[in-house]
């Protein structure tokens, strides 16, 4: 059962109440009445809350007339029905106009009718409610709207909101009721727009109704001004109404003219621009980065760079990490060119933010230095190949002496009948055997100029590596010092710094033509603000520092000034080219570095190199015991080379260490054996370096006969030759060792 109807009934006559009061009783609703005998016990009752309805008396001992009725509704916002003795019209047009919901002559109502005023006039009410409500509601929005809100009918204007009120430069007092298009319209369009709006208002399904139209609005000042209308049609009770929602273009089309200008500028621009959204899809696209790339606008728009530019998408996505960390990122890629072709690129990339400082998208300006890169291979290749040939006086000579105790070693094997003198002898075999390996390794690794991407450097190593090289080549009279702090690193490219410190050695050297010393050292420092302010090729941060000191004759001031320029040299005609000092700096500014000259005449020079230090350090290489090697178990092996002696004896290596061996002096020898033996062969050891088929070709085919073959390959000339073969598990650089040989092979075995 609904919960019953509060009534206040508010009447000074008890007489009349009790009369109420029994005519609601024998009603059908449910109604619970509240008495009140003047206006101020009614005041005090509604002051409680919960009336639903009050049937008021105008009559009353404390108010008279409608002052009660508006007293009462500023008390309470629940509906009054208006009971009075007097059949007044005018009265009650007055009562109902002042928002009551009915007027009743106390001595016509009947017992029934009571209850039905009293429903009707509380869902009049409520209904009323809801409508003052839905007005305010849409009279806020309308007040509040960033867009022009005009309304007009067949009378005029009927609405002009504070918006439009701005962007005509119109009070609404002054438009309402009058013709819109007199104005706010140019004079020019004002008979097509009384036309359109015409034909809006007496067809309903006129197309051009919550259509976008772009016209021409007319200021108060007699300016003109470009908008966006978009119109809406309702009904009203005087017949059809038009809105029209409106927006000023002027800042828009200003802004586009902007935009059209820069992207005309940006077309004009040397280097390849775009804009690219956080999921990596291009928004921008300019005519140089057609040039460049080959892809025209159309073919990008839209589309993701990662999976169109990008060979190696982890190198993209490690940029994006960086530059969503620190809002920009620079360095060098690789990218791929429509046509198939590698592109090297010096890339800057800029996180762009939305006005609440979040990001939003990437600016990318990026400009091709493929050529310019190949040149500098060049070009440090050509000086490697100057730093070998003042270098080729000490290898000869050291080689020489390497192998002199060889030669003179087999006579004396061939005299000595002592197994300890035959031990001796074969030690100093060795010994001088693995020093020249070891030489031959070093240069043939500096000359080949062999990059990478670059990695942790490990300082310490790259030191000793160095004084290593110093030692087998220079002349005796330069002692060479190695103080390292161990563990420093940096990113870098190890074989140019390698040239980088054999090129600050070399100098070191001609600045001694009398003998002295050397000094490689390395440490970490930090480099701070104030520091840095003093140099703008210095940024601050922590460095790992480099110095190669020497105790020759210095170097003048007049040469201090110029020792970097290309092909400078203070030295005699044909003893350099001058690219030494100028490629070291070139390749030290491109690791983000630097490099400072300390000199004084007739004591010696120090040239410091600062490298940015990587946050981890190096850790250091495992070292493994020592140990004989595993044997095999009759595993059959196929051996390939095409030096007989290298051939027999890898061959007799592995049968003492319990192989079968098939032994091939040729590649088209070894397919020939592999075909017949190709389930019984384990393990293909093979030279890289051969005449017909060598090797590469070799493993491929043999891993078309049976791809799960196990491959160890061998090579002097470095392991990239076999890392461009695929199956290749394991590599020899060669000369090797017996421990070596047996080490590779059976982990293979073992795979």
């Amino acid at each position: 059962m609904a919960d019953a109807v509060h009534v206040l009934l508010v009447d000074d006559n008890a007489e009349y109440s009790a009369y109420i009061i029994d005519a609601l009783s024998v009603s059908d609703g449910s109604f619970r009445i509240t008495p009140a005998g003047s206006l101020r016990d009614a005041l005090a009752h509604l002051a409680k809350g919960g009336i639903d309805v009050v049937l008021l008396d105008l009559s009353l001992p404390d108010s008279e007339g409608l002052e009660a009725l508006h007293r009462v509704h500023r008390a309470a916002r629940a509906p009054v029905v208006i009971l009075s003795g007097l059949s007044d019209h005018t009265l009650a047009v007055a009562a109902v106009q002042a928002g009551a919901q009915d007027y009743l002559v106390k001595s016509e109502i009947g017992a029934g009718v009571i209850s039905r005023v009293i429903r009707y006039a509380i869902e009049r009410h409520a209904a009323e409610m809801r409508l003052r409500e839905r007005d305010a509601h849409y009279q806020s929005i309308v007040e509040s709207s960033f867009d022009a809100v005009v309304s007009m009918d067949g009378t005029g204007v009927t609405e002009f909101n504070p918006k439009a009120e701005h962007m005509f430069g119109r009070r609404r007092a002054e438009v309402m009721g009058t013709d819109f298009a007199d104005l706010i319209v140019p004079e020019r369009m004002r008979a097509a727009h009384r036309e359109g709006v015409r034909r809006h208002l007496a067809n309903p399904d006129t197309p051009i109704t919550r259509q976008r139209l772009e016209l021409i609005g007319l200021r108060a000042d007699g300016s003109e001004f470009p908008l966006e209308l978009t119109l809406s049609k309702q009904s009203s009770a005087r017949g059809p109404v038009v809105t029209a929602f409106i927006r000023d273009l002027s800042e828009r089309n200003r802004a586009l003219s902007r935009i059209a200008e820069q992207a005309s500028l940006l077309d004009q621009a040397r280097d390849a621009i775009l804009v690219r959204n956080l999921e990596h899809r291009v928004t921008f696209y300019n005519r140089s980065a057609h040039l460049l790339y080959g892809w025209s606008e159309n073919d990008v728009i839209g589309q993701s760079v990662r999976e169109r530019f990008f060979p190696d998408p982890a190198v993209f996505d490690e940029a994006m990490r960086i530059l969503l960390q620190q809002g920009g990122w620079q360095g060098e890629l690789s990218v791929a060119g429509r046509d198939g072709t590698t592109l090297t690129v010096e890339s800057r990339w800029t996180l762009v933010r939305d006005v609440a400082g979040a990001p939003s998208a990437v600016l990318v300006i990026e400009t091709d230095i493929t050529e310019r890169k190949e040149l500098e291979r060049r070009f440090l290749r050509a000086q490697r190949m100057e730093s070998i040939g003042t270098l080729a006086g000490g290898i000869a000579h050291d080689l020489n002496n390497m192998l002199a105790p060889v030669l003179m070693s087999i006579e004396l094997l061939k005299e000595t009948e002592s197994a300890h003198e035959r031990d001796q002898i074969l030690a100093t075999v060795e010994a001088s055997a693995r020093r020249g390996a070891e030489m031959v390794r070093q240069v043939l690794s500096f000359a080949q100029g062999v990059q990478g991407d670059r990695a942790a450097v490990d300082i310490a190593a790259l030191l000793k590596a160095v004084e290593k090289f110093a030692n087998d080549t220079f002349l005796k009279n330069i002692r060479v010092r190695t103080t390292v702090d161990e563990g420093i690193t940096v990113l870098g490219d190890a074989t140019q710094l390698h040239q980088v410190m054999i090129n600050l050695c070399v100098n070191a050297r001609d600045a001694m033509p009398q003998g002295g010393i050397l000094t490689l050292s390395a440490g970490s420092e930090a480099i701070v603000q104030r520091q840095a302010d003093l140099d703008p090729a210095v940024t601050p941060g922590d460095y790992v520092v480099i110095r190669v000191t020497d105790t020759g004759t210095g170097i003048p001031p007049a040469v201090l000034d110029r020792m970097f320029e290309p092909f400078f040299t203070s030295k005699a005609t044909g003893m350099g080219t001058g690219l030494g000092l100028s490629t070291s700096l070139t390749i030290v500014k491109g690791h983000g570095g630097f490099v400072r000259v300390e000199s004084t005449v007739g004591r010696g020079s120090t040239f410091i190199v600062s490298l940015p230090a990587l946050a981890e350090r190096a850790q250091p290489a495992t070292v493994l015991p020592a140990g004989t090697p595993a044997r095999g178990a009759g595993e059959l092996i196929l051996v390939v080379d095409d030096e007989e002696a290298v051939l027999r004896m890898a061959t007799r290596i592995l049968e003492a260490f319990g192989y079968r061996v098939l032994a091939a002096s040729s590649g088209d020898q070894a397919i020939a054996l592999f075909s017949t033996h190709q389930h019984e062969i384990k393990v293909l050891f093979t030279d890289m370096t051969m005449p017909g088929t060598n090797g590469a070709a070799l493993i491929r085919t043999v891993r078309e006969i049976n791809p799960g073959v196990r491959v160890v390959a061998a090579s002097g000339l470095g392991a990239q030759q076999a890392a461009q073969v695929p199956g290749v598990m394991r590599f020899l650089a060669t000369p090797y060792t017996a421990d070596s040989v047996l080490k590779a092979i059976i982990d293979a075995v073992r795979a």
